[in-house]
């Protein structure tokens, strides 16, 4: 499985250009992080991949298949995205919630494959115990666990998420990408995720791609992107960047 991101260009108004020109490719079983300042168009790129925006220029290739000009149902059979986390929660259960990544294959109303196929999400993600509680009752970080399982009930190919660890706590925070890339794994997803703490990223990406000025910086492997050069130049701050514990590790200098 292969998804190609080709020459997309995309600006909120003619003089506002915010990406240009963007390509990159990624492959099943294949954890890619988006790296850059906030305004970089992170979010943005997200969901031009996602077809939640139309970008001016640029296709997107699934499986050698353009999928650019595709109903918005028929990419959520392949792509997911998990939004940032969000305070505003409408009252739901769990498994209603779950349910709802059902939508793109059901014909009328949810069957019975459909529910059993839920139900072994729910268990997958280990959220079986909140199968029947108010979604407003759980905590962040089981909030974003729902999330996740809402965007694997799609049965995806790839799944982007926008800054999932956001607002969570260090605890939390690890429990989430540890989560995520076991199912990149176990499930061969392939994951694109915009994240803004570079460890978190080295820790976790098989790859890294750095968003400056509308255009790719760098993209490639934690050890080649996270370099003080790198991040200097991005970022406008001096760091200490070192290997610890087998990755990149950044260390703020005052």
């Amino acid at each position: 499985m292969s998804l190609a991101i080709k020459n997309i260009t995309f600006g909120y108004s003619p003089k506002q250009t915010v990406l240009e020109d963007i390509s990159f490719e990624v492959e099943d079983n294949e954890f890619i992080s988006l790296a850059g300042p906030n305004g970089t168009g992170k979010t943005t790129l997200l969901k031009c991949i996602n077809r939640i925006l139309k970008p001016q220029t640029g296709r997107i290739i699934f499986n050698g298949k353009d999928i650019t000009g595709w109903e918005q149902q028929d990419i959520a059979k392949i792509i997911a995205y998990v939004p940032q986390y969000s305070q505003a929660l409408r009252s739901m259960t769990v498994i209603n919630a779950v349910m709802m990544g059902r939508m793109p294959h059901v014909q009328g109303s949810y069957s019975v494959k459909d529910r059993e196929f839920v139900y072994s999400v729910l268990q997958k993600m280990d959220i079986e115990k909140f199968a029947f509680r108010d979604i407003r009752q759980l905590s962040g970080g089981e909030r974003q666990k729902i999330a996740i399982a809402r965007a694997l009930a799609q049965q995806p190919k790839v799944i982007i998420l926008d800054e999932p660890t956001g607002n969570l706590d260090l605890k939390n925070q690890l429990h989430i990408l540890e989560l995520i890339a076991c199912l990149c794994k176990t499930e061969k997803l392939a994951v694109i995720m915009s994240l803004h703490d570079l460890n978190l990223a080295a820790m976790f990406s098989d790859k890294i791609l750095m968003l400056k000025d509308t255009k790719i910086f760098a993209f490639g492997s934690p050890d080649c992107v996270i370099t003080r050069e790198n991040i200097v130049s991005i970022y406008g701050v001096t760091t200490c960047v070192t290997m610890e514990d087998g990755y990149k590790h950044v260390r703020l200098l005052k």
